[in-house]
């Protein structure tokens, strides 16, 4: 098993080197190597998995495949569909590291001391969990969500809300695609509409605003229902301020070396994560002389924290290849026409109608830019009522929404695999009432929005 353990890591690290030198030098050699050492690490990862996760992540394989099969799509795109989420796991593999300078101290103690004397409630711990994991995720994406499980996750069990936390931190991170630049999301319909991005700003932040709120509205119902308690302030423990100074200091510099990265040497946000994580770690042992405790942290890492990624990396590869499958075959042309031919008037029915669509292709495996880009090609906003702002801001609200109800999304994967339940408990049992709802009062909202924009 050790040798088996040893040949799993091999793959993975090689694969997290080939996709780095195939992002700085465009090497079609090294992307073809990038690409096999990928599907090496995931067809080793699969004995490891759960049973429920390995019939998800095979079925997900075989529709794939059966579908680029039937449809005869060309055999050498097969291992670029296989590719789809590459960015994505590369990120995950890597950002296990950035933990790593949170050993050089009893950080987390001091964390937990400054909570037991000042955060006595559980909703009061979930509001700055909340609005720290959108502030974050709004600039590392993806990224925040094992950065806030090893910043507060503990913490969240002294109040028995490690449900409540769980929800916080994906509500957050996912409420960003409504108007954060770094969204793929945002990306891809300014681009394809011809919006500038600042357009969406008021209306996102008006649309996160509601959303912010009936979040923790039914945070604070689930946390009544739970039996999540409240916590007796400790005047008598003592706050290591330096250790909080220096959590937040650990906790705020990456961010503002990927928004550096991202900004001043233009590289895409998907690359400067990986790249920090590897950096930062070394830097700041060398910075802060912790050398000693980089080494173990180092050691700690490869020896377990990239073998605990396999559930990431099983998942979100499958669900990115049989999405990306669907593609090849045309599904994106079809996808339009599940749009009825409902009336300009009736704005209501048109955009649950949209936001239908992504809920039913995020529960086939279909990430969101498959039905985002092909209802913003195809589809001409004034034939449906909607000025393109308009539009963009209802495709941006289904592309947020189908996110959060679809078990195959990096979020609810990421975080099932942290809490120990499956993703789609996440994305039906956690969200699946409050997505609902979300999609029947946002609805409404842009109803109203489409009068004035």
């Amino acid at each position: 098993m050790n040798l088996y353990d040893t040949i799993r890591r091999f793959s993975m690290l090689s694969y997290i080197l080939f996709y780095g030198i195939t992002i700085l030098l465009d090497s079609p050699f090294f992307t073809l190597a990038a690409q096999i050492m990928l599907l090496v690490s995931v067809l080793l990862t699969f004995p490891t998995l759960s049973r429920t996760n390995l019939i998800v992540a095979i079925m997900l394989a075989l529709s794939g495949f059966s579908l680029l099969l039937f449809t005869e799509v060309p055999p050498e795109e097969w291992l670029g569909a296989f590719f789809q989420n590459g960015a994505i796991t590369a990120i995950f593999i890597t950002i296990p590291m950035l933990s790593i300078p949170f050993s050089f101290g009893d950080y987390r103690e001091d964390l937990k001391h400054f909570i037991q004397k000042y955060v006595s409630s559980p909703m009061v711990f979930c509001l700055i969990t909340w609005i720290l994991a959108h502030l974050f995720g709004v600039i590392i994406l993806i990224g925040v969500v094992p950065l806030m499980f090893n910043l507060l996750y503990e913490n969240s069990k002294l109040y028995g809300a490690d449900k409540e936390f769980a929800s916080c931190v994906s509500h957050a991170q996912l409420s960003g695609g409504f108007w954060s630049p770094a969204w793929s999301a945002v990306v891809v319909i300014t681009y394809t509409l011809s919006i500038p991005w600042i357009s969406f700003v008021p209306a996102g932040l008006l649309l996160t605003t509601i959303f912010f709120v009936f979040s923790m509205l039914f945070i604070f119902i689930s946390l009544k229902r739970s039996g999540a308690h409240r916590i007796a302030c400790e005047s008598e423990v003592q706050v290591n301020w330096k250790g909080v100074i220096m959590i937040l200091t650990l906790t705020i510099l990456p961010i503002l070396l990927i928004i550096l990265s991202t900004t001043v040497m233009n590289i895409a946000i998907s690359t400067a994560i990986p790249i920090v994580a590897l950096l930062y770690p070394l830097f700041t042992a060398l910075i802060l002389r912790e050398g000693k405790e980089y080494r173990t942290g180092m050691a700690e890492y490869y020896t377990t924290r990239v073998l605990n990624v396999k559930n990431e990396l099983a998942l979100l590869t499958t669900a990115g290849f049989l999405g990306r499958s669907l593609q090849l075959a045309g599904a994106d042309s079809v996808i339009t026409h599940l749009l009825p031919g409902v009336s300009a008037d009736h704005a209501i029915l048109t955009i649950l109608s949209i936001l239908l669509i992504f809920f039913v292709t995020a529960h086939l495996g279909m990430h969101p830019i498959v039905a985002g880009s092909a209802l913003a090609v195809s589809i001409n906003p004034a034939s449906i009522g909607f000025t393109p702002l308009m539009f963009g801001i209802v495709l941006l609200s289904g592309w947020v929404l189908g996110t959060l109800i679809s078990p195959f999304s990096a979020s609810n994967i990421v975080i099932s695999g942290m809490i120990g339940k499956p993703s789609w408990y996440l994305s039906a049992r956690r969200h699946g009432l409050f997505t609902l709802f979300m999609a029947l009062l946002l609805t409404w909202v842009m109803s109203l929005l489409s009068h004035l924009i």
